[in-house]
């Protein structure tokens, strides 16, 4: 269907752009530019409004992806005055955002709501969407591309599936994709100039570590490109200074307050299990292959030896998203930094194998057959709009009927936690240094989500309540079965005892079991109800 679309729109646009009064305007790269991108950012705002936010008991609530919200957790207690954590005791350093979750804690603090915070955050990455087209298209130019092609590039970059998408979840990835542009457009346009790549172009590296952990590999690869021409050695020290600094000076402040260099994150998904590279290389391949003629071009760039350092350093990238292993969501968030230049090259390529004799007319086509937010709407639609509005109404019940001193345990360290406000118990480690440092299991689940240490999360934590998602008694609930890692708790032995004879099923698809601990047997007796859960 979108291949047809694709090739209807392409068919409508060669027709309009002969037309007299037409012609004229899509034969300015400006008016297209714009003109798309407020299209665009205009279908961003009605997905924020149907998908992101719902209105319970007279207010409209908006929330993130779950992950964006442990953030955004960690954003609300530092407003509050209870530190840069999770939850009450022992600091652990569950975000790899640093920067986003300082912006998260200013919106706090400037006295938003919890209701509305994450509309703010939606609105930042409105205006990084903005800042990311404008960066990817001077990008495109400094490539060799056409004023129009480049439009293109920008356009086709910000409006891309997985940038929308990873917008919507209210992650840091377009935050990251924008500097990452920014950086590299403004040393290219140097370059191309005659001149040394400016200082400025370090110190927007610099903000990369700051923006995601991981952020240090773009900025030691910016890093790399910008002194690739031998500069000496005063000014090669000064660079790594303002690209490096700032993130060694976050790693700093880690460790002084969390007692870590590095985020709990990183122990979660550094292990090994078996399938994790070809988990990895697939998401990969599944991600660039809803770009299929951006992704050829891009390759083909190898055959332009003015194009080859972008291309090395795209691959850089993609060897990161290998390394990873595969992630929860459908976009490819880890390659954030790899998103801007993979547009930017493969446009600029395009624009090189057609020798300028066809126009923009090659980077058209790029553009409309690539997954984009007009033939990615409906995707974008459903993404899983019903389960997060669920998760939300959860959190508000949690916050109504459980006392503010007791611990909640669940493996969903987001939504439940911040607007609940209850102390929490990280079933699956991404706040928890002793769950995060165990040995994998891949039958669990894959990276981030194949951790489990019950011997300390139910054995030693105890907490006063365990949310997990209901048991399915029907197939229509197939996709509501719980996941392995669910079952795995359901089916532990102490939690059969104290947590599972306390069961109350709060929605459809969501059950509260209270812990009473001291009552606890040695042997349980699985009830029929219990036998049902865990299997």
């Amino acid at each position: 269907m979108e291949f047809s679309a694709s090739l209807a729109g392409l068919w409508l646009l060669f027709r309009w752009s002969r037309g007299p009064a037409l012609s004229p305007a899509l034969q300015d790269p400006d008016g297209v530019f714009w003109t798309a991108l407020l299209w665009g950012l205009g279908l961003y705002a009605a997905l924020v409004l149907l998908q992101e936010s719902v209105r319970i008991d007279g207010l409209r609530y908006f929330w993130l992806e779950d992950d964006a919200m442990v953030s955004m957790r960690y954003g609300a207690r530092l407003a509050a005055g209870k530190g840069l954590t999770w939850t009450d005791g022992s600091r652990v350093q569950g975000y790899s955002n640093f920067l986003w979750t300082l912006a998260m804690a200013l919106i706090h603090w400037a006295g938003s709501s919890k209701a509305l915070a994450s509309a703010w955050v939606l609105a930042l990455n409105a205006a990084c969407l903005a800042w990311l087209a404008s960066a990817v298209r001077r990008l495109s130019l400094g490539m060799g591309a056409s004023a129009m092609t480049a439009a293109l590039a920008g356009l086709a970059c910000a409006l891309s599936y997985d940038l929308m998408d990873g917008a919507l979840s209210g992650l840091e990835m377009v935050a990251v994709s924008a500097v990452m542009a920014e950086a590299l457009a403004q040393g290219l346009r140097a370059e191309r100039e005659g001149r040394a790549w400016p200082w400025r172009t370090f110190a927007l590296a610099g903000l990369l570590p700051l923006l995601r952990s991981d952020g240090a590999l773009p900025a030691v690869l910016v890093l790399c490109l910008g002194l690739r021409r031998r500069p000496g050695a005063g000014r090669v020290l000064a660079a790594c200074l303002l690209a490096l600094g700032p993130g060694l000076a976050q790693a700093c402040f880690s460790h002084a307050y969390y007692g870590d260099w590095l985020p709990n994150t990183y122990y979660l998904k550094r292990d090994y299990w078996p399938g994790k590279y070809g988990d990895g290389a697939l998401k990969l391949a599944q991600a660039l292959g809803r770009y299929p003629l951006v992704l050829a071009a891009a390759l083909a760039a190898l055959g332009f030896r003015a194009l080859r350092p972008w291309v090395a350093t795209l691959a850089a990238l993609a060897l990161y998203c290998v390394w990873t292993g595969a992630d929860y969501y459908t976009f490819l968030r880890f390659f954030a930094p790899g998103w801007p230049l993979f547009f930017a090259l493969g446009f600029a390529a395009s624009d090189r194998l057609s020798f300028g004799r066809l126009g923009a007319w090659p980077a058209l086509a790029l553009l409309l057959f690539s997954a984009n937010t007009v033939w990615a709407f409906p995707t974008l639609l459903q993404s899983g709009w019903e389960g997060a509005q669920e998760r939300l109404r959860v959190a508000l019940y949690l916050e109504r009927n459980i006392p503010p001193d007791q611990s909640l345990a669940s493996a969903w360290a987001g939504t439940f936690f911040y607007f609940s406000g209850l102390p929490g118990v990280d079933l699956l480690g991404k706040c928890d240094p002793v769950v995060a440092r165990s040995r994998p299991d891949p039958s669990l689940g894959g990276s981030g989500h194949n951790k489990l240490d019950l011997d300390r999360s139910l054995g030693l934590l105890k907490p006063d309540w365990v949310l997990l998602p209901a048991p399915s008694f029907s197939s229509a609930d197939r996709a509501y079965l719980i996941s392995p890692y669910d079952q795995r708790i359901a089916a532990d032995p102490r939690f059969m005892a104290a947590c599972l004879p306390h069961l109350r099923q709060i929605s459809d698809h969501w059950t509260l079991c209270h812990c009473v601990w001291a009552q606890a047997q040695k042997t349980p007796f699985q009830s029929k109800k219990s036998a049902k859960y865990a299997q």
